[in-house]
């Protein structure tokens, strides 16, 4: 059995370099796999005892269990170095489904998927796999969600990748691809361009969580002490500082065209912004000081 996975993943790891396992080794790993796996059986225990359709139960409680996990790995994307951000995550995240509902599947997976473009986290560059995939699911995002700023902003981060360390020419190509996926999407749906509503919770967690999240942009370090996954080299703090701008653009840019609405729809990425921001917080008033990775922990990232 293990001999079958283990082809599996070196079959799928030959056209992508983006997709990974979750190891529940880890005790970041298990409490987001956990926390997502409680909020699925809690939504449908919900749903069910409102007179729900089984069906729908359960599906609407499958989005909200993702959710939460996405929320957990765009924080863990933006930032690599603390693992408490990304507990901290979960449950804004869990107050934000709550309060607003399931996220956009297809736009936060974009955003996800986009993000390990930008911040090479898993360490060697994206293949053709991981490019189609961006193409297709950033795709459905414009066509099923009207989330026609996604697709522009992935095509504006995809072209900005090339001034990034470590660039790689083919994601002209690949930004090629995203925006003329989102120009047939937006012509061939009858979405809103512009479809702006006001919801006072939902403005409230933008601010709260755009807020803090501001405060740990003003005191991020400009060195990161986490390795790539492949543990090749430490993880470039340029790259994490534009997968950064990119969640945040996004969520900023859909709160303008589409309000509370599009709070909502990125609810996840709020979720991680609030979780990354408020830990900083935490961090910086319980005297928490940052760590300069020392020359022997570089090394051994390089070796």
């Amino acid at each position: 059995m293990q001999n079958k996975v283990e082809t599996f993943f070196q079959q799928m790891y030959q056209f992508t370099s983006l997709a990974r396992p979750i190891d529940p080794k880890t005790p970041s790993n298990l409490i987001a796999v956990l926390t997502a796996s409680i909020v699925f059986i809690g939504a449908a225990i919900l749903q069910l005892s409102d007179g729900e359709a089984v069906l729908a139960s359960l599906s609407n409680a499958f989005l909200g269990a993702v959710t939460v996990f996405v929320a957990w790995v765009i924080a863990r994307e933006i930032d690599p170095d603390h693992q408490g951000s990304s507990l901290w995550t979960l449950a804004i995240a869990i107050v934000i489904y709550a309060l607003l509902g399931e996220s956009a599947l297809f736009s936060v997976v974009a955003l996800v998927i986009a993000s390990r473009f930008l911040n090479r986290s898993v360490g060697p560059p994206p293949k053709i796999g991981d490019a189609i995939a961006l193409i297709g699911i950033v795709g459905l995002a414009v066509g099923i969600h009207g989330h026609w700023v996604l697709g522009v902003l992935i095509f504006v981060a995809l072209m900005f990748e090339n001034t990034l360390p470590m660039s790689d020419r083919k994601s002209y190509l690949y930004a090629i691809g995203v925006v003329l996926v989102t120009i047939l999407a937006i012509y061939f749906t009858d979405n809103p361009v512009f479809d702006w509503t006001l919801d006072v919770p939902a403005i409230a967690i933008a601010l709260l969580t755009g807020v803090a999240f501001v405060f740990y942009l003003l005191r991020q370090p400009h060195h990161l002490q986490s390795s790539c996954d492949d543990g090749s080299r430490l993880i470039e703090w340029r790259r994490v500082f534009a997968a950064e701008l990119l969640v945040s653009m996004a969520a900023l840019s859909l709160l303008i065209v589409e309000g509370a609405n599009g709070v909502a729809a990125l609810g996840s990425a709020w979720a991680a912004l609030g979780g990354v921001g408020w830990y900083a917080i935490y961090r910086y008033f319980s005297g928490q000081k940052e760590q300069q990775p020392s020359q022997n922990s570089a090394q051994q990232a390089i070796n």
